[in-house]
């Protein structure tokens, strides 16, 4: 299996950023939640994407 297929898989949102915070690939679930076709948002940032996610509280669930 490859990783873009367990990706689509889970059942709960879940997006890979890079260092920049920027969105990389994220899930059927996670696109249906925030309401934009993959393609409309692709590279966005995170911030972007999911405001309520801004600032020290990301910062705190992601290590990069």
């Amino acid at each position: 299996m490859h990783l873009r297929e367990v990706i689509d898989a889970c059942d709960v949102g879940l997006c890979l950023v890079d260092r920049n915070k920027r969105a990389l690939i994220w899930n059927p679930w996670l696109a249906d939640y925030l309401g934009n076709p993959p393609q409309f948002s692709e590279h966005s940032t995170i911030e972007a994407l999911i405001p309520a996610l801004a600032g020290p509280r990301f910062d705190s669930m992601v290590h990069l």
